[in-house]
């Protein structure tokens, strides 16, 4: 099975040195610092915006929160419920704080309290089971769940009793929001039920040791959407101030993350760009087997762009972690997905398969010519315990790929990855069925994958200092003389 790895240093092969400059002005502050002088700089940057009463958020949501094709629709990250601003959805949403109130004591003591980029419109019933809970990863029993969010306990909460996790999609954002809470509002004294924040006045780091790693995962694997850089934008215009971390996402490295050691040169930073519809995804495969037996040669970067992407979204009825709330038939095709066979909806997303028999879902026909690469994303989980492996297939071909999952039920989704290189056909159709009986599927991503221009080079003579800044290939600044893959000056070099 292909290890993949999501690059914030995609920036630095894909952007051009005048997108770094649109930013430089405004964070001239913070040129050249490290740790927690560079978030004190930061925080005094942030801090300079205009302050909104809580009343009055409503009228500066159509403002900022708007969804791109229809800026009259609410863009919701804790549902997926249509609502209008034409409509009053007031009615229907709440003004969601993402760090809590109660984490601060409440009220309007501190900015955070009305500052849009902390808080969110949320449909009703999410708001209030997400509590005043922290972010996390849940791994235990769960209370609620919709298409984008759960909450339930877990293994790693610190003092809480339950996390709120999100869906893939928003992990990124969720956790930029923090840095930017964590950043701006560091003078801010907390209550001791903020378990993502230690109790009183905590300058650096802000955050707790548990959570820390996890934000910063999330943040490397979920880099900022197109959503995510509109939305920063509006802010700016609506408030004054913007959020670094989506600007920025290295920036969480350079304060929290492994280029703590480094200062932060802003003439030299890249901010996050979107190249096409979704973005591009940078894989290192790191010589490892790609799932049909043969070794993928490290040096080879591929540049992955998103071709096909459906989520079971529309599928409302039942659930997937109950064995009981899954059995209404799914039998509709639509524009994305042409024919399905023994499948089920399960809210959110699909069950396919019986307690007899194997289940499937046929994508329509793919805009790709036969010879193309291509990469198959799903995120699966099985019935109550594991019934067999996934197969992918492509129509016009014989062979069939396995993936092997050991999610189940009561488990969050994991995401498995397939490769099939050199397609014989032109426009296929990808098929996903189970091998055996049931399991639960909640989305299908397809990437083209395409080689992208490289140079390795293998540096043995005396390092030098003039070879310029140094990242390695989690996109974090290193010293001159780190060995292995780095780029330098947007080039991928082996340093030995």
């Amino acid at each position: 099975m292909n290890k993949f790895t999501t690059l914030i240093l995609i920036g630095l092969l894909h952007t051009s040195s005048a997108l770094s400059q649109s930013f430089s002005s405004y964070y001239k502050s913070a040129d050249g610092l490290k740790k927690e002088n560079l978030k004190t700089a930061l925080s005094e940057l942030l801090q300079n915006h205009t302050v909104y009463t809580y009343g009055s958020l409503w009228d500066h949501y159509p403002n900022t929160d708007g969804c791109i094709d229809n800026e009259d629709k609410v863009f919701d990250m804790y549902s997926t419920g249509d609502y209008y601003f034409s409509k009053s959805p007031k009615t229907y949403m709440n003004k969601e704080h993402v760090v809590p109130q109660s984490w601060w004591g409440k009220g309007s003591t501190y900015d955070i309290y009305t500052d849009l980029f902390n808080v969110y419109p949320s449909e009703q019933s999410a708001n209030s089971a997400k509590s005043n809970y922290p972010l996390g990863v849940v791994d235990g029993t769960v209370s609620f769940k919709n298409e984008r969010c759960m909450v339930g306990t877990s293994s790693n909460s610190g003092e809480a009793d339950k996390v709120f996790e999100p869906c893939d999609e928003f992990k990124g954002d969720f956790a930029r929001i923090y840095f930017y809470d964590a950043t701006c509002y560091q003078d801010v004294s907390w209550a001791s039920v903020a378990s993502a924040f230690p109790t009183g006045v905590n300058t650096y780091p802000t955050l707790e040791s548990w959570i820390v790693p996890m934000l910063l995962e999330w943040n490397r694997l979920y880099p900022p959407s197109e959503w995510e850089k509109v939305r920063n934008e509006r802010v700016y215009n609506e408030q004054g101030n913007r959020n670094p971390f989506i600007d920025y996402p290295q920036l969480a490295e350079y304060i929290w993350g492994d280029s703590t050691e480094y200062v932060w040169d802003v003439d030299i930073a890249v901010p996050y760009s979107i190249n096409g519809e979704s973005g591009n995804m940078v894989v290192d495969d790191g010589n490892t087997d790609d799932g049909n037996g043969d070794d993928v040669n490290e040096t080879d970067d591929v540049e992955n762009t998103l071709i096909y992407s459906y989520h079971f979204d529309d599928l409302t009825t039942g659930n997937d972690y109950q064995s009981g709330g899954s059995s209404t038939v799914w039998n509709t095709p639509n524009d994305s997905i042409e024919e399905m066979s023994y499948c089920y909806m399960a809210g959110g997303a699909v069950r396919m398969g019986s307690s007899k028999k194997a289940g499937s879902v046929t994508t329509i026909p793919l805009n790709v010519k036969s010879g193309s690469d291509l990469v198959v994303a799903l995120e699966v989980k099985g019935w109550t315990e594991v019934e067999g492996n996934i197969n992918v297939c492509v129509s016009g071909m014989s062979k069939s790929y396995d993936i092997e999952y050991e999610a189940t039920m009561s488990d969050s989704y994991q995401t498995k990855y397939v490769t099939i290189n050199d397609i014989s056909v032109s426009n296929p159709k990808i098929t996903i069925s189970t091998s055996e009986k049931r399991a639960f599927l909640s989305s299908i991503l397809i990437y083209k994958q395409t080689q992208t221009e490289t140079e390795i080079r293998n540096i043995e003579q005396e390092h030098s200092s003039s070879y310029g800044v140094t990242y390695n290939m989690a996109g974090q600044r290193v010293d001159v003389n780190y060995k292995g893959f780095v780029i330098r000056n947007g080039k991928k070099i082996l340093v030995r």
